[in-house]
């Protein structure tokens, strides 16, 4: 389980000429539940069914932009996954655990659209929105070290699509437990 805070600044900028940056505060708050269960733990061959539900609240203060409003409507965020990770996990003689897996996910956001109004002087308000709310498929590989005096290592990567996205990203890191 994950809970978070964030407290952003954000700076609008018009990309106009004589425009003025904006800026505006914002506020996330937000938490992960994750679950999996592993099935033919030990040495060898593994597969996990894994289920996540993520929630996140977010509050963006009004700005002005050349004269006029943008009012953010607070957002309520709801996306969940259901995935599936089938791996390898080796122990060496020295008592090494290599581990190796693919996950395939599948991501749903349940609520709507995100939603802003934007008001200028002499021009009726309008809104604009953006809609997250599509199915997004998620593959990622991964591989890890996990050394017996608390030592670790892992490398992932991940490929994000759907219709109209397409994302890559990475992770590595080290780890030392006590």
């Amino acid at each position: 389980m994950v809970v978070k805070a964030d407290f952003l600044d954000i700076t609008i900028d018009p990309d106009a000429p004589g425009a003025d940056d904006e800026n505006a505060d914002g506020l996330n708050l937000g938490g992960l539940i994750d679950a999996g269960y592993k099935i033919g733990g030990g040495e060898g061959l593994f597969i996990e069914p894994q289920a996540a539900l993520a929630v996140l609240y977010t509050d963006i203060d009004d700005a002005e932009v050349f004269g006029g409003t943008v009012d953010f409507d607070d957002e309520t965020s709801v996306r969940g996954r259901l995935g599936l990770r089938l791996g390898y996990d080796q122990t060496a003689a020295n008592q090494v655990v290599y581990s190796s897996d693919v996950t395939a996910s599948v991501w749903q956001e349940f609520n709507g659209d995100n939603d802003a109004t934007i008001a200028t002087p002499g021009f009726p308000a309008f809104g604009v929105s953006d809609n997250p709310g599509e199915t997004v498929g998620d593959i990622s590989l991964g591989f890890s070290v996990a050394a017996p005096e608390g030592w670790s290592g892992f490398l992932r990567g991940n490929y994000q699509f759907s219709y109209d996205l397409d994302a890559v990203a990475g992770n590595a890191g080290v780890r030392y437990s006590w």
